[in-house]
């Protein structure tokens, strides 16, 4: 049930995102401090997110999951950049890193 619903969030999302010419870098639904917590992590395709592009979509966002209602109680909803610590999972985080600095953490020495 949570993956079905954290799947379906991440392709409405997504889709949203991509209207908007932002992509979707990272979502997570977890319980933080006793409060669900969905934490969207977006950029532009190239890079550079600004405060405002964050509350803009933050609004928007809160209002399309609103309207969707895939989540079933209250939570806090947080639209942010990913920073220099963003998550490489795809291919395309990778390319878009090309002749870019990275750090690179692995589960088992190298």
């Amino acid at each position: 049930m949570y993956e079905e619903i954290v799947l379906s969030l991440k392709n409405l999302i997504n889709e949203f995102l991509n209207s908007q010419g932002f992509i979707l870098v990272d979502l997570s639904l977890h319980f933080q401090s006793g409060k669900l917590t969905l934490r969207i992590l977006t950029d532009h395709p190239r890079g550079g997110i600004s405060l405002d592009e964050c509350a803009y979509l933050n609004e928007k966002i809160g209002k399309l999951l609103d309207e969707n209602d895939l989540i079933k109680q209250s939570y806090i909803l947080e639209v942010s950049s990913p920073g220099a610590d963003r998550p490489l999972k795809t291919e395309e985080d990778f390319r878009r890193c090309i002749d870019r600095k990275v750090i690179v953490y692995t589960k088992e020495p190298i």
